[in-house]
């Protein structure tokens, strides 16, 4: 059988490239899934930012270290400091510096995947709208909740500049994915937003996790002290001060029982002095960034509870991995999680930024047997359920179908491919 791929795929990244001296490195879970969706094109240029070792970004990035694997793919610099900072006319300048230099690149572009939310991600659509290339919205979050926990400009300009800025992100959003051809979003919220701007397909989470790294087990919180585990990045959206803060309940209520917190971020240093002044640093161990793999397993086996008191996002694909190591779960009632994760079934359900409900829902897990061990089957029932999925090949899947064979878009001199990367013919 004859392989054939088509042409020539443009990845624009809402991630970063890091230099970290002797390699490239990108997000492990992304780098993964644009490795495989490079199978099905003859070409892939992805474009990113380059945070170069020794600037003030490279502490928040330096987990990340995948090196690119693909053959046919090629990675751009997008040029330097077009990672947001500084001041609304700097961005703006740096964002016009972006859209000029992606304008000049797509002559070379027959498709393009625009990942969002992100001011790069709506030039770039933009770009392939003026350029007549047809392009596929990939959508992690919703803007206008990313953009609020987001939003840092402080007195009179913050005062002035909040609402008109969250509203823009709504609407460059909305904007973005009716003009798509293909929309891809994260979580079902907002696939019911997005559905009748057919196609849209909801992906698979994004997992380095196979049916071979379950942690299949009946019980926790059989020893003591009891470990809760929060598997985050350092940043406030993450609402950890909250956790912090039951744990400090938990403790004076007589609990022993410690935390264990995975991930890097700007916030360390603001939480690490949170736990210090609630008297409970000697109960809380920050142990960094840990890639997906057999450390981090390693963190989830050796945990009781897992615990993420976010404020806002897609689905957390944390809450996959700890479902598969049976661990039970307490989170927030927040964005999509209510919508996968039912409460008292796969985990307890908090409102977030409240440390009692936090306190309170730890507590009946570790008091309530029954219960324990219901959200622990229930959980690592629904992870079997939805690990093992390849959300590259259900994208590129989409891509041929809509871009090339539904829609009888112009091919720009390739041929068209099933999607598994073979042409339909005998062998």
């Amino acid at each position: 059988m004859t392989s054939k791929r088509i042409g020539t795929l443009a990845v624009i990244s809402r991630s970063v490239f890091v230099d970290h001296g002797h390699k490239l490195g990108f997000h492990p879970l992304d780098g993964a899934y644009i490795d495989r969706l490079a199978s099905y094109f003859e070409r892939v240029v992805l474009y990113a930012p380059i945070i170069r070792r020794g600037t003030g970004s490279y502490s928040v990035f330096q987990g990340y270290d995948y090196e690119m694997q693909a053959r046919n793919l090629e990675v751009e610099g997008l040029p330097a400091g077009s990672v947001a900072s500084g001041g609304l006319c700097e961005a703006t300048f740096r964002l016009a510096r972006v859209w000029c230099y992606l304008l000049k690149e797509s002559r070379a572009w027959d498709f393009a995947y625009v990942f969002m939310p992100s001011p790069v991600g709506v030039a770039a659509a933009t770009i392939c709208l003026v350029s007549g290339v047809n392009y596929a919205a990939y959508l992690g979050a919703e803007w206008a909740r990313f953009a609020q926990m987001h939003f840092r400009w402080r007195g009179v300009r913050g005062v002035v500049l909040h609402k008109p800025y969250v509203i823009a992100a709504g609407l460059l959003e909305q904007w973005v994915m009716r003009h798509a051809r293909l929309r891809v979003v994260v979580g079902p919220k907002l696939f019911e937003r997005y559905r009748s701007l057919a196609p849209t397909m909801e992906t698979p989470p994004l997992l380095k996790l196979g049916k071979s790294d379950f942690y299949w087990r009946l019980d926790t919180c059989q020893r003591t002290p009891i470990t809760c585990l929060t598997v985050a990045s350092l940043h406030p959206r993450k609402g950890l001060s909250y956790l912090l803060k039951a744990l400090a309940l938990l403790r004076e209520r007589g609990w022993r029982i410690v935390l264990e917190v995975v991930g890097s971020g700007e916030s360390l240093f603001d939480l690490q002095r949170l736990a210090f002044q609630l008297n409970i640093d000697r109960h809380v161990r920050f142990s960094g960034y840990l890639s997906n793999g057999p450390s981090l397993f390693a963190m989830y086996r050796a945990a009781d509870i897992f615990v993420l008191p976010t404020l806002g996002e897609g689905f957390p694909r944390v809450l996959y991995e700890a479902m598969a190591h049976g661990l039970p779960i307490v989170t927030t009632s927040v964005d999509s999680i209510p919508y996968l994760i039912r409460h008292g079934s796969e985990g307890l359900l908090v409102a977030p930024r409240c440390p009692e409900a936090l306190a309170s829902a730890v507590e009946t897990i570790i008091t309530d047997k029954e219960l324990r061990q219901r959200l622990i089957r229930n959980g690592l029932a629904m992870a079997e359920r939805v690990i093992g999925a390849d959300p590259a090949k259900k994208a590129a899947a989409e891509i041929f179908s809509v871009l090339v064979n539904e829609h009888n878009l112009p091919k720009r001199g390739f041929a068209a491919a099933t999607p598994d990367g073979h042409d339909g013919g005998a062998s």
